[in-house]
């Protein structure tokens, strides 16, 4: 990130994540405080405790590429199904673009080495030190970042604020999106 910054000539900046992406944007905010203004995140995955079992699996040599060669690809439709809220927001075009990107050569080995590099254990204990504003948007339904860990997060962020939306799954910027759309602008 600090690298990208450079390129664009940006000395600092707002964070927004989701997912994954937040424990990017936390680890950032820690090694370099003084670049980032403030914190978006969206239903975080941040907290060892959020990995499932196959991903643990997956940190040992062999076993995770036999897990994720036989399941990574397989299935997307019932698995993108699990990150909402209403079926209906799942659009064809949705699907189309999970498989094209599933089939797209490289992806299940960068999606391997990304859970790899999930260990949360050390960075989490470090989570109290951030020292910015941190706004955090969840869906109150969220199956896959379930709430209690934005609340957690909530209370281990010196200055963050809890916003959660009815009737949302993984993606309030989907499910709500007018409503955390008015946050994130806020």
């Amino acid at each position: 990130m600090a690298q990208l910054l450079d390129h664009l000539g940006i000395e600092r900046t707002a964070v927004v994540a989701h997912s994954w992406g937040s424990s990017v944007a936390l680890a950032f905010a820690l090694a370099q405080p003084e670049r980032v203004a403030r914190i978006v995140l969206y239903d975080a995955w941040v907290y060892e405790d959020q990995l499932p079992t196959t991903f643990l699996w997956a940190r040992a040599d062999g076993i995770g590429e036999l897990l994720f060669g036989m399941f990574y690809d397989q299935l997307p439709e019932d698995k993108v199904a699990l990150a909402f809220y209403d079926d209906a927001n799942i659009s064809e075009a949705l699907v189309e673009t999970i498989h094209e990107q599933l089939a797209r050569p490289g992806t299940t080995a960068a999606a391997l080495a990304a859970v790899r590099g999930q260990r949360f254990a050390e960075m989490e204990t470090h989570y109290r030190e951030i020292d910015k504003p941190v706004l955090l948007l969840w869906g109150r339904d969220d199956d896959v970042t379930q709430l209690r860990f934005g609340e957690r997060l909530s209370l281990e962020l010196p200055h963050a604020r809890l916003i959660t939306y009815p009737q949302c799954g993984h993606f309030p910027m989907i499910e709500a999106v007018h409503a955390s759309n008015r946050d994130l602008v806020a």
